[in-house]
């Protein structure tokens, strides 16, 4: 037998192919499916090609020479197979399947079941069509009687003259519908974002399809044809694994409709773990809700169907199914109403019951149940009469329920079914964490469980086994192995065997037809209709089958006969690992329906999922490791608890359930019951029999030799991109090309001017008129500066929009610049080579494959080669692509401090680093450096300026004031040039189009709406000007070494439709590549380097949610070019180190040694700045060779992002980027019981979470120092505050450290109160903050107060939510004031900054030095005469103001007395809509400033709005003109004021 080709020769074979077949037959799309498909390496794998461009014949390989294979339509496909070992079977389309069918069955050897079936017609008109092909007659034996996994076909259409289209594909998709295949949209030629057809598109009818193909020929060019690729499965897999399908982008919280996604089109799905408490899942078809059907015995056919509340009875109006022939005997019906609208949207109804064995009928509550016809009348009434014999007088045996997940490992129960793993631990279930499978798929590990053997036959045993329907056919075999479910009905049980699915002719478990009292009819159920999620009717099939179990258990454990059930749920079984997190209530509800003083249950999985995307990850290993929960009425605790600790298999469970239920003894199989002490061969997986070894490797990660190595993540894991991808530009949406238009000439009074080094914030854009401004204007030529920029309107004032947009960028050699350089000149005269640094913001490796092909071409054209062992660079530069680059960092922030610094934003494990001090104080980002004495700021811009280079930074968005960014926050910046002030004039420009005001800062604002893009700025895209600022700085220093960094945003897009999201990286790579081609033709690129790189993949968005996004987010795009010119040998080291892994540190490193070049004088005196503060762990990419096996230990980067598996262990699909390796956080939430002793869920996947009060027997302790009366306030308006536990728990150690501090009596007077005291005011303040934080535009909500006192009121605002910060103003001369305010920084993360001094000078005072910090919510204090007021002066409109609880409202200081803050700022207009309230009484329990022990006090407070009258200019400059921004967010905080309870509120003094 001819060996299978290797990888390279595939891919040899297959850029042959490329060039001469259609973009949907080799694109990205069917090569992923490939891999995705056929790298599920199951034994005797078979695939079947039945293609037009195959000769006559069946040709079989490997056995026959691959190259017949050629370059054809189906050649991509054949040789990712024969690559995989896959044994091939080609036919020619003219194949009538049926007859090649029945010849094949009678061959023993023969294939019967095929992994990937690919079926292609000819697309020209004369040729057979794939209606000829899979038409019922030619190809529907074929279907019923082999296993066809997966299915890929081809469909298409075209215009034939006029309104005439000829279509093919509508028969053939209606044979597979007819079979019960699902069928989606794979891979279209075209693509109409007017359509609703994304990939994966489910079609249900031969109407929807013939919708699709007509809308496609509607946009195809003259003589073009339009193509699909359709994908077909019974299971539930989709064609492209993808969340996306089964998630509501409009129910994601940060993608509802406010003004920035309006404005915008982008969201970041920002999903939780586990996407736990989110209304964001796929229901079920809203239009199944309004019908229904049961069985009614009055009705003259049995049933009644309701629709919108009206019985029909017109059999022409209504299609039903019924589970038997005699509806007597029927325990499932389905009804689905017919319209004479086109439409694929039939609404459909399910409904069940239980007819018990020779009795009566038992309803179902909500929708499906069986009973087996596979026995004659006669049979029937012997097995019943039999079984009522064997339980006559016999003491009631046990109950039997098995609940298999079919597939689950361990560490995917966490992530999707955590409710329902703290309700089997809450019931005392046993927990075998060493559970682990004997196979690699469900026909061994179900084998293993359900016969206690081995499964015989392999995957053709199944049809063979005694079980399946009963039957002797030719595949029987009476010495195999009964399964359980025959033993229980032997032994006089009534049995019952469902799952929720319809795979009607798989050789797997899911098709097995066992002869159960209760069951059969359900099979055929499932096969009535499908929808998304995995639904049939308005209710997802797994809650059809508990409410058909749940009926069964009721009505045998009213009987003496015992019952044992096998329910199977497959909704694990796709592998994208969404569905499971559906059944997570529903498990949780069904659990405690059973009763388990009479029922030993075994709820297991028969392994984790074995195929799909992340197979190749942790996959494998999960495979192995599948769950196990026992309980039994009988009391085996000791044992199983030792037993727990050991290695099980399901031959163990097995024999556990003949010994504990059918109590027989050990039937020498290869398991032991867990009732029985284990031998000790259970201690070693290597000696526990029935485990492979392997299996055993992967679970105990055994490296042969210890060595180590780095597996890097797979390379082409689907994505949803390559769907579009796929399509060519001219065929889809894409970004309009910008050309130069002649405007009106408008008069300099009617425009505003900018110029880049005008330094006055406020004045940056002034009317162009002003004699300053041009004489101004006139200057800049002299003065070196490279931009101006004018906006003009026809009326300025009017018109938001601008008519008129000029933007010059213009070079000219700076003085300062020259005289700096001749200073270094003068002390050093070392040549350096220029530094072209471009980083694309969010840009994976395979994004930049999919979406940059004109980047790449350039690249490609100066690709390093080798021959005869030499390294060579024909063209003169060295195009280096380093494939195996990681992050070290979820964002932009720690993957660009690694490569413009050498360091991280987290301490570095294992290596010595000292924090860097905060330059913006108000930045919660930090930085860690590695220790050096000879350099205190190793940022690149700060190295290269003290070694004479002229410097530019840029960043394609207005960063000013961003919280986002390193520079001037981490690191200060000083750039000689900068592109700050054009991107911020834009972004103030669009800013004033959308009348957004200033509550959006420039750093948020997007530049264009996705779907409606508007680059173009004075005839050129706003992508260009980085360019024409890099050139005009190379132009303007010829001589001078040169460092530019620009990061550009063409990626960094989180559209919504993703048909929008690449199509501002592909426009980019348009003008990039143009560019580098530009600048490898100077004559100084011989002396520049090319860094052309990303920092992390995408990794936000919508598709965040996607594995191939996750996965892809740690592999950025990185290369270089270098010209063959620079000094030194380091090509082969270049070479070589192009596939090892490599980090944005051993880029810094790698860049430090280009610019600081060895030299004598360097290595006579080594102490310089050559080498320090450079990472010791980094490498020099051109002179150090990197080790292949470096591992993401050695390269420091941190374990949840590393890319290689070993290192791995949790490389599984989650809802977010950066969720990996949290599975120690997903331990089981609690779960709640109520007072009727029922467990209800905490929080569920998919569904909107409601937040519960904390029950009576949890509430907290009320605080120590006061008596509480929170616990008998009304419900609504008095609740306890929800985080009250933490606040306690904070707020007991803030006073242990009181007493600690103020022991003697004189130093206790000394301490004042705090909003502990007023738990009404505490409440309020919470509702408050939820409900402004629900529409709060930023990311931080910050919290300005004055008065920290003990600590109280900072820690309560910052347990209420993570993204909560706060200023807080006090002298701090209280000596437990400090200690408290350390324990606040380590308890909440430091997200507390302290101002030390008298708050009447220093609130001002700061506020004058960070004009941009914003206050969100103002909490005044007693201690300064004119805090509060200060607090409004600098404030927004729209900001709510409290201060501290007064003993009355008329005090003199704080409210309302004669010369009180808040009447000052009521006079003023300053504050609105003020609302008092007034606290219970309550007595003190200690002393304070203001009141003793023993006394009661009863205090008042009061709410306001800030209505901007007041509020300083110079704090926030141009706020004043809001204007109806400022009255909009009055009215958002008036209604929270209103929202909050109206009792206990008093009147507000005049």
């Amino acid at each position: 037998m001819t060996e299978p080709i290797t990888l390279t020769e595939m891919e040899t074979q297959l850029e042959e192919v490329s060039l001469n077949i259609s973009s949907i037959y080799n694109g990205r799309v069917i090569q992923e499916l490939c891999e995705r498909v056929l790298s599920r390496r199951v034994a005797e794998s078979n695939v079947l090609i039945v293609a037009p461009d195959i000769e006559e014949g069946e040709i079989i390989l490997p056995s026959s020479d691959s190259s017949v294979v050629g370059t054809t339509i189906s050649s991509p496909v054949a040789l990712h197979s024969l690559s995989q070992g896959h044994t091939t079977y080609m036919l020619p389309s003219s194949t009538n399947l049926n007859e090649w069918w029945n010849n094949a069955a009678k061959n023993e050897y023969h294939a019967k079941w095929f992994l990937l079936s690919y079926f292609l017609s000819s697309n020209d008109r004369n040729g057979k069509m794939i209606d000829d092909l899979l038409g019922k007659s030619r190809a529907q034996k074929l279907l019923q009687e082999a296993t066809l996994t997966y299915i890929v076909l081809n469909v298409h259409a075209s215009s034939i003259g006029g309104e005439q289209i000829q279509i093919a594909g509508l028969q053939a998709v209606q044979t597979l519908l007819d079979a019960n295949y699902k069928v989606q949209l794979l891979s279209s030629s075209h693509f109409d974002e007017r359509e609703k057809y994304r990939p994966n598109h489910l079609f249900k009818s031969q109407y929807d399809l013939k919708r699709y193909l007509s809308s496609g020929v509607a946009i195809v060019k003259e003589n073009e044809k339009f193509e699909a690729l359709l994908f077909a499965t019974q299971g539930l897999d989709l064609a492209i694994p993808s969340r996306l399908s089964y998630i509501t982008l409009d129910r994601l919280p940060a993608c509802v409709e406010n003004s920035i996604v309006k404005n915008s089109g982008r969201c970041d799905s920002k999903i939780e773990l586990r996407a736990l408490g989110q209304d964001i899942f796929l229901k079920c078809p809203e239009h199944h809700q309004d019908i229904s059907i049961n069985f009614d015995s009055d009705s003259s056919n049995g049933i009644k169907v309701l629709h919108h509340g009206q019985h029909i009875t017109d059999p022409s109006k209504m299609e039903v199914w019924v589970g038997a022939k005699d509806i007597d005997k029927a325990e499932c019906v389905c009804v689905r109403i017919k319209s004479e609208m086109k439409s694929d949207k039939f609404p459909v109804s399910c409904t069940t019951r239980i007819i018990k064995e020779g009795g009566s009928s038992t309803d179902a509550s909500s929708s499906s149940q069986n009973l087996s016809q596979n026995l004659s009348e006669l049979e029937l009434s012997k097995n019943v009469e039999s079984n009522q014999m064997k339980t006559m007088g016999q003491k009631r045996k046990m109950n039997f329920l098995s609940i298999l997940i079919d597939p689950l490992s361990r560490s995917q129960m966490q992530r999707s079914l955590p409710n329902t793993l703290a309700l089997l631990r809450t019931l005392n279930f046993a927990e075998f964490n060493k559970y682990t499978s004997v196979g690699p798929n469900s026909g061994p590990n179900q084998a293993a469980l359900f016969t206690g053997l081995p499964l015989v036959g392999g995957r053709e045993g199944i049809k063979g086994s005694a079980s399946h329907e009963n039957v002797k056919n030719d595949n029987y075999d009476e010495d195999k192995p009964e399964w359980l479910w025959d033993e229980f009905r032997e032994s006089g049980y009534a049995t019952l065997k469902v799952e929720d699915i319809c795979i009607e002719n798989s050789n797997m478990v899911q098709s097995m037809k066992p002869v159960t009292t209760h069951g059969g009819q359900l099979f055929k159920m499932f096969c009535f209709d499908f929808d998304r999620p995995n639904c049939l009717g308005k209710d997802m099939a797994a809650k059809h089958i508990m409410n058909y179990t749940e009926s069964f258990m009721k009505t045998y454990n009213s009987d003496d006969r015992p019952w044992a059930g096998f329910v199977s749920f497959v909704d694990s079984h796709e592998d994208t690992l969404t569905l499971i997190s559906y059944l997570d209530e529903l498990l949780v509800n069904f659990l405690q329906t059973i009763d388990l003083a009479k029922t030993v249950v075994v709820f297991s999985s028969d392994h984790g999922l074995h195929y799909g995307p992340s197979f190749a990850a942790n996959g494998e290993k999960e495979r192995a490791e599948p769950i196990l929960y026992i309980h039994s009425p009988e009391d085996i605790t000791t044992t199983a608890k030792r037993n727990q600790e050991m290695w099980v298999t399901p031959y163990d469970v097995h024999e556990t359930i003949l010994d504990i239920v059918l109590e027989r003894p050990h039937s020498g199989k290869i398991g032991n019951s867990i009732r029985n002490p284990f031998p000790y061969a259970h201690r070693v997986c290597l000696e526990k029999p029935g485990i492979p070894p392997e299996y055993c490797s992967m679970i105990l990660n055994i490296q042969p030799n210890d060595k180590k190595s780095c597996s890097f993540i797979p390379n082409t894991v689907p994505s949803i991109h390559s769907f579009y991808a796929d399509i060519s530009s001219d065929r889809r949406p894409s970004w309009p090309r910008c050309d130069k238009k002649t405007s009106p000439q408008i008069r300099d009074e009617d425009c505003i001017c900018a110029f880049s080094n005008y330094k006055k914030r406020k004045n940056w854009l002034i009317n162009c008129a002003k004699p300053l401004l041009q004489k101004k204007w006139k200057n800049l030529d002299a003065e070196g500066d490279p931009l101006r920029m004018k906006v003009c309107r026809e009326k300025y004032g009017g018109s938001n929009t601008p008519q008129e947009i000029k933007i010059d960028v213009t070079f000219r050699p700076k003085k300062d610049i020259l005289a700096r350089k001749r200073s270094i000149r003068s002390k050093d005269s070392v040549s350096r080579p220029n530094i072209l640094f471009l980083e694309i913001d969010s840009l994976s490796r395979l994004a930049a494959d999919r979406h940059m092909p004109k980047t790449l071409s350039i690249l490609q054209a100066h690709e390093m080669l080798k021959t005869d062992g030499e390294v060579e660079c024909p063209s003169g530069f060295c195009a280096a692509i380093f494939n195996r680059t990681s992050v070290i960092g979820q964002n932009s922030i720690p993957n660009q401090l690694a490569a413009l610094s050498g360091c991280s934003d987290t301490m570095i494990e294992g290596s010595e680093s000292y924090k860097r001090p905060q330059i913006n104080i108000h930045s919660q980002l930090k930085a860690w450096c590695p220790k050096s004495s000879e350099i205190k700021n190793p940022f690149l811009f700060n190295i290269t300026k003290k070694l004479g280079y002229v410097t530019l930074f840029g960043e394609e968005f207005c960063y000013d004031r961003s919280p986002w960014v390193v520079q001037n926050n981490l690191f200060e910046l000083e750039a000689d040039y900068d592109m700050q002030i054009l991107f911020c004039q834009l972004a103030r420009m669009l800013r004033e189009e959308q009348n957004l005001g200033d509550m959006f800062p420039l750093f948020s604002i997007n530049h264009d709406n996705s779907t409606n893009a508007k680059p173009c700025i004075d005839g050129r895209s706003r992508q260009e000007f980085a360019f024409e600022y890099i050139r005009g700085m190379w132009n303007a220093y010829p001589e001078d070494p040169k460092f530019a960094y620009v990061n550009f945003l063409a990626a960094h897009d989180y559209s919504t439709d993703l048909a929008y999201q690449n199509l501002g990286i592909e426009a980019y790579d348009e003008y990039l590549s143009s560019f580098l081609k530009e600048m490898l033709d100077r004559p100084d690129a011989k002396e520049t380097i090319i860094v052309l790189r990303s920092d992390h993949g995408l990794q936000g968005g919508p598709t965040a949610v996607d594995y191939s996004a996750q996965v892809e987010h740690l592999n950025p795009f990185n290369s270089l070019i270098i010209p063959t010119s620079l000094r030194g040998e380091w090509m082969e080291t270049l070479y070589s180190n192009q596939d090892k892994l490599v980090t944005g540190y051993d880029l810094y490193h790698t860049l430090r040694k280009l610019i600081s070049p060895t030299t004598d004088n360097m290595k006579a005196n080594p102490g310089n700045i050559r080498d320090s503060g450079i990472p010791d762990w980094s490498f020099d990419i051109l002179s150090d060779p990197i080790s292949n096996d470096r591992s993401c230990e050695d390269a420091k980067i941190p374990n949840a992002f590393c890319p290689c598996i070993e290192e791995r262990k949790d490389f599984m699909p989650h809802f977010y980027v950066g969720h990996a390796e949290q599975l120690n956080n997903m331990f089981g939430i609690e779960i709640e019981e109520d007072s009727n002793g029922r467990f209800s869920t905490k929080k569920i996947s998919g569904k909107k979470y409601e937040e519960r009060t904390t029950s009576e027997k949890d509430k907290a302790v009320p605080h120590d120092m006061v008596t509480s009366v929170l616990q008998n306030t009304p419900a609504n308006c008095e609740e306890t505050p929800h985080r009250k536990g933490l606040v306690e728990k904070v707020w007991d150690t803030i006073d242990k450290t009181v007493l600690t501090h103020t022991l003697q009596n004189s130093q206790r007077n000394k301490v004042s109160g705090g909003l502990f005291l007023y738990p009404r005011q505490s409440l309020l303040l919470e509702q408050m903050i939820q409900a402004l934080l629900k529409d709060h535009p930023y990311p931080k909500f910050y919290v300005c107060e004055t008065g920290f006192g003990a600590g109280h009121s900072s820690s309560f605002f910052l347990s209420q939510n993570e993204n909560i910060e706060i200023v807080t103003f006090d002298k701090f001369d209280r000596n437990y004031q400090l200690p408290i305010l350390n324990i606040l920084r380590d308890s909440f993360q430091e997200r507390i900054v302290h101002v030390m001094g008298n708050s009447c000078l220093t609130l001002p005072s700061f506020f004058q030095k960070n004009t941009s910090h914003r206050c969100d919510l103002l909490h005044g204090s007693s201690l300064c005469p004119k805090d509060n007021i200060d607090l409004v002066y600098n404030s927004k409109c729209g900001t709510i103001l409290t201060s501290t609880a007064m003993s009355s409202i008329d005090d003199k200081d704080v409210y309302f007395g004669p010369n009180a803050q808040w009447r000052k700022l009521r006079s003023e207009n300053c504050i609105s809509d003020i609302t008092c309230f007034i606290e219970d009484k309550k007595v003190l329990k200690e002393s304070f400033r203001f009141s003793k022990k023993d006394e009661t006090i009863q205090h008042q407070f009061c709410f306001a709005i800030v209505t901007g009258q007041c509020t300083l200019q110079e704090s926030h400059p141009g706020y004043l003109k809001e204007g109806s921004i400022c009255e909009e967010r009055r009215v958002q905080s008036r209604k929270v004021l209103n929202n909050l309870c109206q009792s206990h509120k008093i009147e507000v003094p005049q």
